[in-house]
């Protein structure tokens, strides 16, 4: 596209506000994201939810996001801002950069689809899992989710990078290109919908089918519950009640994920795999269009970076739980125990210590509550 051209579209009022979106939205999204990635990862980090081999791919999980929007948003922002891309510094920058953030983002999403396969076999299958129940198991899953993904994109580092050629017996280098015209159309072709496979494809169905087996259990233990009708079954089906809570806050968190996933990554694939068709047939405000449409999808899929934590407390009550321990711990230290009928006013220490008496939680019941 020549200036005149680029000069022309970024009249319409379609590219002015594609530009407003990359100056207001990103600094919201990261003070947003990173207050409550943060905050996640404290809350994560406590006794009670720790003890969960679950919350470690939370834990990751969260370092992720901000790992996404510090790589990815940040320099999008940046470069809208001040007119600098990092990417731009050099031929071994275009290619880590471009790297980390593929890789970053795809590491996201299949952090979420280990979460919900992992809650899956511990909900439906706890006799069969109750052994495998460890910490180890989520180390050695998140390893190989790196090094596959990794991998499947490594040709980024050669793909990529500052591209010369001779022109009328001039060097012309191309900052942060398609090294080959092939690269290039296996880039906006093949790739694109590989990308759309690791990136939300594998992910979202494990995600689905993974909530409709909690749903189906939870419907399995309701109906039993009912059953359990007789006065001499009261207490097994007060447990079965416990067991039903649990399992419907879980199935309420990977419900809510999963919806959110779906509707924040998918916009941003659709695009990436339309763009080289739509490319072709675009004159005059179609560019600015397109480029509106682009920093949509990309604030769309960074929402999903950054908004976690608002979900963990909205649908997970053991972590909105924690949370309130830790900026309300005064004002529970202070409360009464209830003895006998009588009210006791009892010590922070005291309080700990019932605390430990009446909430002994074995292992196999941790791997079952949800966050």
């Amino acid at each position: 596209m020549d200036s005149v051209e680029h000069m022309h579209y970024t009249s319409y009022p379609e590219y002015k506000t594609g530009i407003y979106i990359w100056k207001i939205l990103p600094p919201i999204l990261i003070i947003l994201g990173t207050t409550g990635n943060i905050l996640s990862i404290i809350v994560l980090r406590r006794k009670n939810i720790q003890k969960s081999v679950c919350s470690i791919y939370l834990i990751v999980l969260s370092i992720s996001d901000l790992f996404v929007l510090y790589t990815g948003l940040l320099r999008q922002w940046i470069s809208v801002v001040f007119g600098v891309d990092i990417r731009n510094f050099g031929s071994n920058i275009c290619k880590l950069h471009t790297y980390i953030v593929y890789f970053s983002l795809d590491f996201t999403s299949w952090i979420l689809m280990a979460v919900t396969v992992q809650r899956v076999f511990l909900v439906c299958f706890p006799q069969k899992t109750k052994t495998k129940c460890t910490k180890r198991e989520p180390g050695i899953s998140l390893v190989a989710i790196a090094a596959f993904l990794l991998l499947i994109n490594s040709h980024i580092l050669y793909g990529y990078g500052d591209k010369e050629s001779l022109v009328n017996g001039t060097v012309k280098v191309e900052k942060c290109s398609f090294m080959t015209d092939e690269y290039n159309q296996f880039w906006n072709s093949t790739w694109a919908s590989i990308d759309l496979a690791l990136f939300c494809g594998i992910p979202f169905c494990c995600l689905l089918i993974g909530n409709f087996l909690i749903f189906v259990k939870v419907l399995s233990i309701k109906r039993a519950v009912k059953r359990q009708v007789a006065p001499s079954t009261s207490t097994h089906g007060s447990r079965n009640n416990q067991k039903d809570s649990k399992l419907s806050s879980m199935s309420v968190m990977l419900f809510t994920l999963n919806s959110v996933f779906l509707v924040s990554t998918t916009p941003i694939s659709i695009y990436m795999i339309g763009n080289a068709t739509w490319e072709k047939e675009l004159v005059g405000r179609d560019y600015a269009v397109l480029e509106m449409m682009w920093a949509i999808v990309n604030i769309f899929m960074y929402l999903n970076n950054s908004m976690n934590f608002l979900l963990y407390i909205l649908s997970g009550s053991k972590f909105r739980h924690e949370f309130k321990e830790i900026f309300w711990r005064k004002s529970i230290n202070k409360t009464p125990a209830i003895r006998n009928g009588s009210i006791t006013r009892i010590s922070p220490l005291q309080a700990i210590q019932l605390n430990k008496d009446e909430t002994h939680i074995t292992q196999e019941q941790i791997c079952h509550t949800a966050v």
